[in-house]
């Protein structure tokens, strides 16, 4: 029984093999879920930051095509932070018609619990942004689509929430979105319209400047990580093998009586 579940599994995974090569290629980022990513005998050999290298330099080709979507300024700005800021960015006006929008609809949203921590999405494709003249004006601003485009590298066009999060400063339980993090290996764009001013007690948003380049401390940072992330990965899957192998007794346990 043990044995053609052994078997089963290593036909899925040679079965798999072509998807995750491919995936490797791309922008797949899971350690967890695909090997070849997570292989520690690879990343070793420098496999996870030729991916981190490859990235940086395609990204720097396609926003090289991008350049006049920003201003000299912007660019530079950006390019030394990570990030751009533009404070009022909506006429007063146009900011109190989207306040009143939000506040005064009703909206289908779904929600994601990290720790305990809830995100709140709510998605406005164009069904839900034709009777909300004030936030298809930030929707379709000419600088928001341009700026996210160049950040992000990539020309297409970017989603766009209302996005709450309900967050609580209890430690007991791990929520990823409290620790500096980087969410991916390649380069990508988000960004946040505040419709009030953010205070301290507020939980603000918290960004390391010059964070994003690829400078020789990041390039051995990421490196360590490449080989910590193996260890984590290893470590749930042990928890989850012996979690699976307790339950599976207890069934033949039970079983036998």
């Amino acid at each position: 029984m043990v044995f053609e579940v052994v078997k089963g599994m290593d036909v899925l995974r040679i079965l798999k093999g072509p998807i995750w090569a491919v995936d490797a290629l791309m922008g797949q980022k899971s350690f967890k879920k695909n090997p070849i990513i997570g292989s520690r005998w690879l990343n070793e050999r420098g496999f996870y930051l030729k991916r981190v290298a490859w990235a940086e330099r395609m990204a720097a080709l396609r926003r090289r095509q991008m350049a006049h979507y920003l201003t000299d300024e912007d660019r530079a700005f950006f390019h030394r932070n990570g990030y751009l800021v533009k404070e009022n960015f909506l006429p007063s006006d146009v900011l109190k018609q989207v306040q009143d929008e939000i506040a005064t609809r009703e909206f289908a949203a779904s929600e994601m619990r990290q720790g305990k921590t809830v995100t709140r999405f709510i998605g406005l494709p164009p069904s839900v942004l034709k009777d909300l003249p004030g936030l298809q004006q930030v929707v379709h601003d000419p600088f928001l689509q341009k700026a996210m485009r160049y950040v992000a590298s990539y020309n297409a066009d970017p989603i766009l929430f209302l996005h709450a999060v309900l967050w609580d400063l209890d430690k007991t339980q791990k929520d990823p979105q409290t620790d500096f993090h980087i969410d991916t290996f390649h380069a990508t764009s988000k960004c946040w319209l505040f419709l009030k001013d953010v205070e301290a007690e507020d939980g603000p948003f918290h960004y390391v400047p010059g964070s994003h380049r690829y400078t020789p401390e990041r390039r051995e940072w990421e490196f360590d990580q490449s080989l910590m992330r193996f260890i984590i990965v290893m470590a749930c899957m042990q928890r989850a093998h012996s979690v699976q192998v307790k339950r599976r007794s207890a069934s033949w346990d039970t079983v036998s009586l």
